[in-house]
């Protein structure tokens, strides 16, 4: 999409486009930053202009160093020493760290590169070609821990596909995943070029591999060598390539014509979830045609094309809701409310009995053999979950989200710590200046209308119809009771624009056009 096709767009079509962009890597953008709402909402201009170009250019740019070593120490809590303490660390991590972290560096990081790699390495370690396969008993937590940084150190360094794929193919990662040198070969062929019939290919592919081996449970699933290497050269796809070695076979691999065709078509088969096999496959050779070699560049080519940002609809994955809905809703994890609290992203990745557990909804993460399917489990037990974990957890737990005042811990310059008051900021609510939470003065200037619009522009990026704006204005004053007549006029009753919020957000989250990332109307 070119910036001056998205510059012709309304100012409400525009914000579509900036949020579907952002929501999509588990990011968003809250409507008072894009909008400027000082004065009401009623025709507000935009002062995030130029926003596909200043996005495109975020996620091209590192953050400075500096910056990101702050978020990092936050984070995990590391003192003026470097060491890490529970007391002082945003989020509580369990053993599960690897699946987590990931998630909050992207909450953290303002929309920039490294958030951006973050969440393709993520992306990529919920996908068949490089899932860690947690399910299984040969596999370990350190195995997602090597993969998902092998990818995201990669990507952040520049190595293209070919080369990302080459590092991964030998490692014990991958051999705890397939096991053994036969179907080392075949799962390579499967994975990485998308072919399916390769029983001769992989008995020879696996002649080439069978030097290596893993080892059983009770050696801790290690790879080993035999005292005998393959010396007999092996014809592999067609007789067309030679191999003698694992060596060899993982260099045809990373080396075949097939591999970014095959990689592009992955991904694509996730963003583009419910466009047709022609729709798809004209994506594929577009990308390819395009000479894209890095991770970077395809998924970029997808996500800021024309046919994904004004075309395409899809349900939204639980983290697009759900991480998406944190950012435009201004949630501070020091806000600390129930199951959306320090231990947010332990609960998504690894606690199964949380309401808010992704595998819940069917949405394991690092965990599938097969990776994630390609298009969001919607069966009733599954949306279910995943409709009751945003909706009971985040959108009408309004506390989360107002703003208020909560206590933290820090360091207190004489090698202890101390608990200190201040406000964690939220959609509603801000600092006073002196330290104490205050109605945000654009918030208390809006009319009742103008606070619902704001709302579904907050999670659907849409203003209310019509229809929806009088019933619910109806239902706010006559039922709820959280509007007074003001010489005529509707205001909001004092210290009720969270009890609103939440019963807007409950009746957006009942809409199925919630659910999902939408074609741009």
């Amino acid at each position: 999409m070119t910036d001056s096709e998205y510059n012709n767009l309304t100012a409400e079509q525009q914000y579509q486009v900036i949020n579907k962009i952002l929501g999509t890597i588990y990011q968003g953008m809250p409507v008072d930053e894009f909008f400027n709402v000082s004065s009401g909402l009623s025709s507000p201009q935009v002062q995030f202009t130029d926003g596909l170009r200043n996005i495109r250019t975020a996620l091209r740019t590192d953050m400075d160093t500096a910056a990101r070593t702050a978020i990092d120490s936050a984070i995990v809590g590391l003192d003026s020493e470097g060491n890490e303490d529970p007391d002082l660390a945003l989020y509580f991590f369990d053993e599960d760290r690897p699946r987590s972290l990931p998630l909050a560096r992207i909450h953290e990081y303002p929309v920039s590169r490294d958030a951006f790699v973050n969440w393709m390495a993520y992306f990529l370690t919920n996908t068949i070609m490089f899932s860690p396969a947690l399910e299984m008993e040969s596999t370990a937590i350190i195995n997602a821990q090597n993969t998902f940084r092998r990818l995201a150190i990669g990507m952040q360094d520049g190595l293209t596909v070919r080369q990302l794929v080459a590092q991964q193919l030998p490692t014990l990662d991958r051999w705890r995943v397939s096991r053994s040198a036969q179907n080392h070969a075949l799962e390579a062929y499967e994975l990485y070029l998308g072919l399916f019939d390769t029983e001769e290919d992989s008995r020879e592919g696996g002649i080439a591999c069978g030097d290596l081996y893993l080892t059983d449970e009770d050696e801790g699933y290690q790879l080993a060598r035999t005292d005998f290497p393959n010396t007999v050269p092996q014809y592999i796809l067609d007789d067309v390539y030679e191999v003698t070695t694992c060596d060899d076979f993982h260099a045809v691999i990373a080396g075949h014509p097939l591999l970014l065709p095959r990689v592009t078509e992955v991904i694509i088969n996730y963003l583009m979830d419910g466009r047709t096999i022609s729709d798809r496959l004209q994506m594929v050779e577009s990308i390819t045609a395009s000479g894209a070699d890095t991770f970077e560049e395809i998924f970029a080519g997808i996500i800021f094309s024309r046919e994904y940002l004004m075309n395409t609809e899809r349900p939204k994955s639980y983290e697009e809701a759900m991480m998406h809905m944190l950012s435009t809703l201004k949630w501070d994890v020091r806000h600390n409310r129930d199951q959306v609290d320090d231990a947010i992203f332990d609960r998504m990745t690894s606690n199964v009995n949380s309401t808010i557990y992704l595998g819940n909804a069917g949405w394991d993460s690092m965990a599938l053999k097969i990776g994630r399917t390609p298009f969001v489990p919607m069966d009733a037990l599954s949306f279910s979950n995943y409709h009751k974990a945003v909706r009971e957890e985040l959108l009408r737990e309004e506390q989360a989200y107002v703003g208020n005042m909560v206590t933290v811990t820090r360091e207190d310059g004489n090698g202890g710590t101390e608990n200190v008051q201040m406000v964690a900021e939220g959609l509603v609510n801000g600092d006073d200046g002196q330290g104490n939470v205050e109605l945000l003065q654009h918030i208390a200037d809006l009319s009742p209308q103008e606070y619902v619009d704001l709302l579904f522009l907050t999670a659907l990026a849409r203003r209310a119809t019509a229809t929806e704006m009088t019933d619910l204005i109806d239902f706010l004053d006559n039922v709820a009771d959280h509007l007074v007549d003001n010489n005529g006029t509707l205001v909001v009753r004092n210290g009720r624009h969270d009890d609103i919020a939440q019963e807007v957000l409950d009746y957006i989250s009942r809409l199925p056009e919630f659910y999902y990332s939408r074609a741009v109307s």
